[in-house]
């Protein structure tokens, strides 16, 4: 681990400290960690049904997340030692949202049991029936967030996102998250920061605007 030199916490035993990067060492980490805390990511709302490697037809999504009012979010998790990964992830992600559009409700039903073991009406609580024709909704017009989260990010990396959210429609939404982690002690700390929110507001306005 290396130390986080431009911030640093208070303890009442040891005063001023900086805290410690933490690697994770392999992709399945980020992935576990966004799993077991949806929440953290732009977008997300409780309640939520979170799918570990959905299988979209096109190859496993690493996660696919539903919030409340039925938007799907597709999650890919890339680190920065796979630099050639990290560029061909935004066509993985593309093949999946193309895949996941226009596919019946009840196939996404099915292979949601298939992948998450559980059936999503069970997941969803008291207005499970509502949520469920929202996500038909959102297949059907191909309304998706997509969402790669990395550990650092590059000048390449913020281009492609703002290119992608400049030359595609109000449907699709695309962030790049960095997920920072910082320990002191036993404490562990988590810094996302997000790129592409100024972009995915900005396509909104022509939209809202021609409604009025």
């Amino acid at each position: 681990m290396t130390t986080m030199s431009e911030m640093f916490l208070r303890s009442p035993d040891n005063g001023w400290v900086s805290p410690q990067i933490v690697s994770y060492g392999a992709e399945a980490h980020l992935q576990g960690l966004l799993l077991a805390a949806p929440h953290v990511i732009p977008g997300i709302d409780e309640p939520v049904a979170i799918c570990k490697e959905f299988s979209t037809g096109a190859g496993p999504a690493d996660l696919l997340v539903i919030n409340s009012q039925g938007e799907i979010t597709i999650i890919e998790c890339k680190l920065k030692y796979n630099s050639e990964s990290r560029r061909e992830i935004f066509g993985q992600i593309l093949d999946y949202a193309s895949s996941l559009w226009n596919m019946p409700i009840q196939t996404f039903l099915d292979q949601w049991q298939s992948s998450a073991g559980n059936r999503l009406n069970s997941v969803l609580g008291e207005k499970a029936e509502l949520i469920i024709e929202s996500v038909g909704q959102s297949l059907a017009s191909g309304r998706f967030n997509l969402v790669l989260a990395v550990d650092e990010i590059n000048p390449k990396l913020e281009r492609i996102v703002t290119y992608l959210n400049r030359v595609t429609k109000t449907e699709i939404s695309v962030y790049a998250v960095v997920f920072k982690r910082v320990s002191v002690g036993t404490i562990e700390v988590l810094l996302p920061a997000t790129f592409g929110l100024d972009q995915v507001e900005e396509k909104e306005i022509p939209t809202a605007a021609a409604e009025q």
